[in-house]
């Protein structure tokens, strides 16, 4: 047991075992002395004066009269006001106006009786030709529903009761009451209209017998039932007796003697209370100091916790040069020199990532530079024509676009203008073979795409799909925003990729070979640049089938930020 006891509080929080400690070595040894000492108190305050009982007695018995002679005659008054009223006997046919304003005078009348004694808990009219019942509290609890089967309500409609005074359980709290109902007779021709119904308050009644008990081994027993108490042990009592007349009741009030005989043990109280006070500024000294000695070690435990959630940006506050102070202090420096270490290591990332960005750009097959010099020498050993000056801007406009690597992310439109240039020095090569089309969103102009990714989508429509094929060509290139994203399609009418070769694309784009393959080298560029730029908001598909075409779609995210006023 005790071994259990002793691993418990091992488990147990700083701030419990430092409230244990305390509790253990001070405040249970006084907690018994002031147990012991209490016990004393009570039989030194047991010493009423035996002269001053039946005085005490009777003055609390003489009130409880007094009170309810009051009380009976404001519910008099209370009917006699009601019996005058003419609505009184006419509720039933009251228009809606008419009950309202019958209702808020009675309300109103009951009112003031109920917040003008603190004894009435709750105070009722009861209409018996409508059996409607109104209340100061607005509940209107119906009273010939709780109470059609009592006695006194069928004595009172019957007219044999004129009053009733007895206890019951309240119909709105459920305790325990007096009750006063007084009928209300009609003036004009003495019929029953209805009763005034009261609950008191039976505590705060008996309360005129609390003084005689207070602080005492006394009882006071009113109709069989006992206010205080009486020591089992102790039989030696005397008696004395007054009534109540307004309950008909006999009281009985027993005097413990031995208050009598204790009065030389007050000095004991004085000593408890001191004892008290003692205990109670030990326990509040206790407390301030544990407290501010485990509040700064939670702030630390807080803090180490945020630093292992990854919040970095955060400070001990400690003024303090002791241990814990100490501990405050490295941690500061422990998280500062994190913070740098990770900044050096974050810098050093994007760098790198600027720097493969970079070289990937430098990547890009430069076998389209040579088919175009080819092109224009052949043209231009041909036919002597002025269509190789439009070639030559054409070609001179790309190579420009190509070389220029400051700026990673470029306007849409500078790539859609890069793209016609490609399309007009393919239109040398394929004449009429083909025929293009732009079909671009309004407001996509503005938006920002990586430089050269939209070229090699249109070159491989013309190396793939429109090499050797006999048939009219048709390329398609359509943008559009969609859900705060940017979709870039590039379709193509040409040959399509066969299933074997879709599958060896899609398997080249989510893997690193350890070998770099020479096929699809601008597709593979073009999705590791696009996941370095955006990350897993970025999506590369191609799409091919038999007698339909090939179409590439790119899935960018469009950031306020990337906007390109194009004006």
């Amino acid at each position: 047991m005790i071994k259990r006891l002793f691993l418990r509080y091992n488990n147990v929080s700083i701030h419990k075992k430092l409230t244990i400690s305390c509790w253990g070595a001070i405040i249970i040894p006084l907690l018994v002395l002031f147990t012991i000492i209490s016990i004393v108190y009570v039989k030194v305050t047991m010493n009423a004066s035996r002269e001053q009982a039946q005085i005490t007695l009777n003055k609390a018995s003489d009130e409880i009269n007094t009170w309810f002679l009051q009380n009976k005659e404001k519910l008099a008054s209370i009917a006699t006001d009601i019996s005058v009223q003419k609505e009184m006997q006419e509720y039933p046919d009251l228009n809606y106006k008419g009950k309202l304003e019958f209702r808020d005078f009675i309300r109103n009348r009951l009112a003031n009786v109920a917040t003008s004694d603190k004894r009435v808990i709750n105070i009722y009219i009861y209409i018996n030709k409508s059996k409607k019942s109104f209340s100061n509290d607005f509940s209107d609890k119906d009273l010939g529903a709780y109470y059609h089967q009592a006695e006194w309500f069928k004595g009172l409609l019957s007219g044999d009761k004129n009053q009733v005074l007895s206890e019951t359980i309240s119909i709105q709290t459920g305790k325990k009451v007096l009750f006063t109902a007084i009928p209300i007779i009609s003036v004009q021709d003495g019929t029953f209209l209805g009763f005034v119904y009261s609950e008191l308050d039976y505590d705060n009644i008996m309360s005129a017998f609390y003084p005689l008990v207070q602080g005492s081994k006394n009882t006071v027993i009113v109709n069989g039932k006992e206010i205080g108490s009486q020591d089992g042990k102790d039989k030696d009592f005397m008696s004395v007796y007054s009534t109540v007349g307004a309950l008909n009741e006999k009281v009985e009030y027993k005097i413990s003697l031995q208050d009598i005989r204790a009065g030389y043990r007050l000095a004991f109280l004085y000593f408890a209370l001191g004892m008290l006070a003692l205990m109670v500024s030990i326990y509040f000294t206790n407390r301030l100091f544990t407290n501010w000695f485990t509040d700064r070690i939670f702030h630390l435990r807080d803090t180490l916790l945020s630093v292992a959630g990854g919040n970095l940006d955060i400070h001990v506050k400690e003024d303090y040069q002791d241990e814990i102070g100490e501990l405050s202090h490295s941690l500061n420096t422990m998280i500062h020199d994190m913070k740098q270490l990770i900044n050096e290591n974050y810098i050093a990332q994007i760098e790198n990532q600027k720097a493969t960005l970079r070289a990937l750009q430098g990547q890009i097959n430069p076998h389209f530079i040579y088919n175009t010099l080819e092109s224009i020498s052949m043209l231009a050993l041909i036919q002597d024509n002025y269509e190789i000056v439009g070639l030559s801007k054409s070609f001179s406009d790309m190579v420009r676009y190509a070389m220029e690597v400051a700026r990673p992310e470029v306007p849409v439109q500078s790539e859609l203008e890069n793209a016609r240039n490609y399309i007009a020095i393919q239109r040398i090569r394929f004449g009429e073979c083909f025929t293009a089309e732009f079909d671009v969103e309004e407001g996509c102009e503005a938006c920002k795409m990586l430089r050269l990714s939209l070229q090699p989508l249109v070159e491989n429509s013309f190396k793939h799909g429109f090499n050797d094929f006999e048939d009219q060509g048709y390329l398609r290139i359509s943008i559009r925003i969609r859900n705060k994203y940017l979709l870039i399609r590039v379709y193509n009418n040409g040959r399509h990729i066969d299933w074997g070769s879709m599958e060896r694309i899609r398997r080249l784009l989510v893997s690193e070979p350890e070998e770099q393959p020479s096929e699809c080298y601008a597709i593979r560029n073009l999705y590791r640049r696009l996941k370095l730029a955006y990350g897993e908001q970025s999506r590369l598909s191609i799409h091919s089938k038999e007698g339909v075409g090939t179409i590439t779609t790119i899935r960018i995210p469009i950031q306020e930020e990337k906007l390109w006023d194009t004006k």
